[in-house]
């Protein structure tokens, strides 16, 4: 197996035959494994396919169980933080709080869910702009209350 290094990411070569003269530093055959040197990152190609190989992940990642009780913001237990800082929860009203890390949560990019809900009642948690995710809970009566979370477990993915 040939393994390639140049500055960049790999392209496909204008030409199937790496004999021919024409191809430049970041072509990349099939079999052939190629480094970008500007980023340590390996590629593999197949057909007309570029793949990483042994890639990192393209997403940050904050997992959580939070609990909340009386007026007082919810608390975490960190099960993993990959994000910029340490949100910070805060408490609205009656089962309304929200965790804010300003500028992390971006459009279109964050994915947000909760798990793990071992009292009565319901749970909403959504991204509320670039700076918030919202969390509301609710008893059974769809009244929204505090003391319905305990060690609820949340997870935050942000995609690159």
């Amino acid at each position: 197996m040939i393994t390639k290094q140049g500055s960049g990411v790999p392209t496909i070569p204008v030409s199937a035959d790496h004999r021919t003269g024409d191809w430049i530093d970041t072509d990349i055959y099939e079999g052939e494994l190629y480094q970008d040197t500007d980023t340590g990152m390996i590629y593999s190609r197949t057909g007309s396919t570029i793949y990483v190989v042994g890639s990192t992940a393209s997403y940050k990642v904050y997992r959580a169980l939070i609990s909340q009780a009386s007026t007082n913001a919810p608390t975490a237990k960190v099960l993993e933080n990959t994000l910029s800082g340490t949100p910070t929860f805060g408490y609205t009203s009656a089962g309304n709080y929200n965790m804010t890390l300003t500028g992390e949560f971006t459009a279109d990019k964050t994915f947000v869910i909760a798990d793990n809900f071992p009292k009565a009642g319901f749970l909403q948690i959504y991204r509320d702009d670039v700076d918030t995710v919202s969390i509301r809970s609710y008893n059974p009566s769809l009244v929204a209350a505090n003391g319905i979370l305990e060690d609820v477990t949340i997870e935050i993915k942000v995609y690159a």
